[in-house]
């Protein structure tokens, strides 16, 4: 902060009173409402300090406050977390929608190529496609049974 000559301590006992009968002024005007007198800018000075010591402070901030917002933050990734699951199942579940209706329109000209390349006969493929679906039902309903299991994370 940068002082100049008139803002040391006045040593001397009549430039303290004078000093101080100053603020006890500028005090005096601030609560009358006089106007402000602009050719006196060290009682203009008092007055504004006068004036910012009247105001309360600002309140400091709540001792908590880091964890709420990082709670508020958690919750709003949450949120947002949940939708974008929601749309990948939605995603998931129409493109097997798909898959099926495809399937079924033009399953009768690809079924005999694939079952073609493959070395088993046509009765194994069928059989072995079933196996296929189980584990893969299985496995997904072991994850559901797991995920519910799961204790929650704090």
């Amino acid at each position: 902060m940068n002082t100049g000559p008139r803002d040391t301590t006045p040593t001397d006992p009549t430039r303290r009173d004078a000093e101080w009968q100053a603020q006890e002024q500028a005090v005096r005007d601030e609560r009358a409402g006089i106007p402000v007198d602009a050719h006196d800018a060290r009682l203009a000075e008092y007055r504004l300090i006068s004036r910012a010591l009247r105001h309360p402070p600002l309140d400091p901030v709540p001792f908590d406050f880091a964890r709420v917002v990082a709670a508020r933050a958690n919750a709003i990734a949450d949120t947002d977390d949940r939708v974008e699951r929601l749309l990948l199942r939605l995603l998931l579940g129409g493109m097997a929608v798909a898959g099926g209706v495809v399937a079924a329109m033009y399953g009768a000209q690809w079924w005999p190529a694939v079952a073609g390349v493959l070395p088993l006969p046509a009765g194994e493929l069928l059989r072995w496609g079933l196996v296929l679906a189980a584990c893969a039902g299985t496995t997904w309903m072991l994850g559901q049974v797991l995920r519910s299991e799961a204790p929650a994370h704090a």
